[in-house]
């Protein structure tokens, strides 16, 4: 081939790499936007050291184990599912970044129709259990609130179906000189290599693979740690010791969980059996699943402040206005309905062009049902429209997030000092909030201990034909 020119030179040649330390400057927030979303963009990425980096060492986990076995050539009737790298960011407490983190993934959508929905569902926590068990327990004398994660929580259990796995992008697997597996990056302009490898292990990505780790992990502390497993929520067990003053209480979502524990020689205990079986981390409770934690030794102040700023970032939001009010207050502004939606085809593919509804709904659900029961409404009336909706639902989306933005800082506070099992469940409803099939709204919001840990929005079944029939 012959030399490229200075122009062609300047197109294929990659950006400057950032140093580590000029990107420890940086808000992890900022430093994801340079993430590359697939392999194939690494190259052009200024952060592909650290991607590179990352990818050493989750792989370095891998063939420890081992991941898989032998590549060979797949049989008559196998299917090979592929593989893809994820990249995440990691930030310090102070919110800059700290390192990136690469995941190695299967293509879950390459399995479907391959097992049914029950043997691939996996429990989840309901974010309510939190919120219970901080507002049972805060001001409790003894009482430590901890964090635990699991790590690479999937890798530690085996498969139980035969699966067939593509190679890494941008690697190979093989076996070494010493019979163990290996993996070498791809030479440049190599092609991918055409073998498959038995999959051992769960991974990320696959159907089955989170009901295989929630499987280990509740049969391990259910049959040999002796907890007991809650009826309410599949993810809460306990252990309580024989006179009473001394229990490990876990709330847990996949691989992370809230850990609430009184009586030292007990707990240590625990987490010396638990390194038996799984390696994890643990500290006190400061950041899970986006909440970010203030304990004190009579309340808890729990926000939500990164992931509100996250949405705004995706929606060019930083700078909008402050609001006061999840709806505007108006007197004559009435909720979006479908007759606000463009008839003309044209119209409602500009609007649906111009705005990413059901993105938005989907920040705003995480948020409501973590944190903030205050957009519950608005959120009711958005979630009906995330296809079809025209510039009065958009303004609605743009005035909730308005007011998230005016109020990020503000926290749930769970206190002491209460009747601990006093519940109170307060109702209302609105006539005919529903505009469209006229059906009334109700609002619930439920207290324990004089704390809020739950609360809900719902449409009512039935068409009420008063104010009075739809409170009842």
């Amino acid at each position: 081939h012959s030399e490229p020119t200075k122009r062609q030179r300047s197109e294929v040649d990659p950006p400057p790499v950032i140093p580590r330390k000029e990107l420890q400057k940086m808000p992890a927030s900022q430093v994801e936007k340079l993430l590359p979303r697939h392999h194939s963009q690494l190259f052009r990425s200024p952060i592909r050291d650290e991607c590179c980096e990352a990818e050493e060492e989750e792989l370095q986990g891998m063939v420890m184990l081992p991941l898989c076995g032998a590549p060979r050539q797949l049989q008559f009737g196998e299917k090979a599912i592929g593989l893809l790298w994820v990249y995440t960011t990691k930030e310090m407490d102070s919110g800059y970044f700290s390192h990136v983190k690469g995941r190695l993934a299967m293509m879950g959508n390459q399995e479907r129709h391959t097992l049914g929905k029950m043997d691939a569902y996996a429990p989840v926590a309901n974010p309510a259990t939190y919120r219970v068990q901080i507002a049972l327990h805060v001001g409790m004398k003894g009482v430590r609130f901890r964090q635990m994660d699991v790590s690479q929580a999937y890798l530690s259990t085996m498969m139980k179906r035969k699966v067939m796995l593509r190679h890494p992008p941008g690697y190979v697997f093989f076996i070494n000189a010493a019979g163990e597996l290996d993996y070498r990056r791809l030479k440049p302009g190599e092609p991918r290599p055409t073998t498959a490898v038995p999959l051992l292990r769960a991974l990320y990505g696959g159907m089955e693979c989170g009901r295989l780790f929630y499987d280990e992990w509740m049969d391990y502390h259910v049959r040999v740690l002796g907890f007991q497993k809650s009826k309410i929520d599949p993810c809460f067990i306990q252990k309580v010791s024989d006179d009473g003053l001394s229990f490990i209480k876990i709330v847990f979502h996949v691989d992370d969980g809230l850990v609430v524990t009184r009586g030292e020689e007990m707990y240590e205990q625990y987490k010396a059996d638990l390194k038996r079986r799984f390696s994890f981390k643990e500290g006190p409770l400061k950041k899970l699943l986006g909440m970010e934690f203030d304990v004190s030794p009579d309340s808890v102040k729990i926000r939500l402040e990164g992931q509100i700023q996250k949405m705004l970032r995706d929606f060019g939001m930083e700078d909008a206005k402050h609001e006061q009010s999840p709806i505007p207050t108006t007197s004559n502004y009435k909720l979006p309905c479908e007759s606000d939606i463009p008839t003309d085809a044209a119209e409602l593919k500009r609007v649906q062009d111009s705005f990413d509804m059901q993105q938005c709904v989907g920040h705003l659900n995480f948020i409501q049902m973590v944190l903030r029961g205050d957009i519950s409404c608005p959120l009711k009336i958005l979630s009906k429209h995330p296809v079809k909706f025209g510039k009065k639902h958009v303004h609605l989306a743009k005035h909730v997030m308005c007011f998230l933005k005016a109020t990020a800082r503000q926290p749930l506070i769970l206190r002491a000092g209460f009747a601990r099992h006093c519940i109170q469940i307060f109702t209302d409803a609105s006539h005919a909030g529903d505009t469209d099939p006229r059906k009334s709204v109700s609002g619930i919001v439920i207290k324990i201990g004089g704390n809020t840990v739950t609360w809900a929005s719902l449409f009512q079944r039935i068409v009420s034909h008063s104010s009075c029939e739809s409170e009842l």
